[in-house]
């Protein structure tokens, strides 16, 4: 007979959206292995145009299969994907079974506050950009923009335009399985609400009690990426409001540019939940604000 495929669950992310964050409370659960941003994984996404189709797929099953392998019968894998990797997730996805998967975003604002903050990140988004320009994965809305002219805010917005529309494909039904979009934010700040609403859909068996044991973990207490300084919704929103003090004018550049590019952005994916520090930021074609909520498809 054949054998029962792994329970596996994966997480998958824009980038400096609290996906750490999630993953870290996944290592609490018991039976629960976290592999974070495996290498493979990663290299199959930049393998674009040095695969063909049979190829791609051959290399990405045996990887998962690698992967998703455990110590004991009744363990689960839970695999944090490295970003380009996005790109592989309907393939990833479309044909596994017992599986499950979360889209983790945050609002485009607060993707340009934590990509501008640091110089390494937006050397970072400018290669992505470049990357998905020349390799033709942009999508039809970005793949005429010369990527070599946009500033740093540009590129960042660039890249999160690119994460929305495969969080939209891909959360919208298209796939089999369980597949949540979560607000990093969200995760931040309310993480009592986003573990249930995972626990619901994903069937990982957490009571209340459980629930609130890892929230108040003394490890989730801390910075995931630097276990020096605490770590917390309030320090969260702390910290983005300093950033959309010095950050201001670039932010309102790249806002301005996304909205060009891609009409009626939703306001809450622009600011999230954030307070609008200048009306000025949201073009007139920006839709009104509306409830930022969990999205799933597949059986529940």
């Amino acid at each position: 007979m054949p054998v029962k495929p792994k329970r596996s669950h994966y997480i998958m992310h824009i980038g400096f959206c609290c996906s750490t964050l999630l993953a870290r409370y996944f290592e609490l659960a018991p039976n629960c292995l976290v592999l974070k941003e495996p290498r493979l994984l990663t290299q199959i996404a930049f393998s674009h145009g040095n695969l063909d189709r049979s190829g791609k797929k051959e290399m990405l099953d045996l990887t998962v299969r690698l992967l998703t392998r455990t110590y004991k019968s009744d363990d689960f894998i839970v695999i944090k994907a490295h970003e380009p990797c996005n790109a592989l997730v309907g393939e990833i996805l479309l044909s596994r079974e017992n599986c499950s998967a979360t889209f983790q975003s945050v609002s485009l604002v607060e993707f340009l506050l934590a990509t501008l903050k640091a110089e390494e990140r937006r050397e970072w988004a400018r290669r992505r950009v470049t990357y998905l320009s020349v390799s033709g994965l942009a999508g039809s809305e970005l793949s005429k923009i010369e990527s070599y002219q946009l500033s740093d805010s540009e590129a960042a917005a660039y890249l999160w335009l690119y994460n929305r529309a495969l969080r939209l494909t891909f959360c919208g039904g298209s796939l089999n399985c369980p597949i949540l979009h979560i607000d990093g934010a969200d995760l931040a700040c309310s993480p009592t609400e986003v573990l249930h609403a995972l626990n619901g859909a994903c069937k990982f068996g957490w009571d209340n009690e459980f629930i609130e044991w890892m929230i108040h973990h003394p490890t989730m207490q801390r910075h995931a990426k630097s276990g020096a300084l605490p770590f917390g919704g309030d320090s969260r929103k702390a910290e983005m409001r300093m950033l959309q003090g010095a950050l201001k004018n670039e932010v309102v550049m790249a806002v301005e540019w996304a909205c060009k590019t891609v009409e009626s952005l939703p306001m809450h994916e622009i600011y999230g939940n954030l307070n609008t520090p200048d009306t000025a930021i949201f073009p007139s074609g920006s839709s009104e604000p509306k409830t930022p909520c969990f999205r799933s498809s597949g059986s529940l």
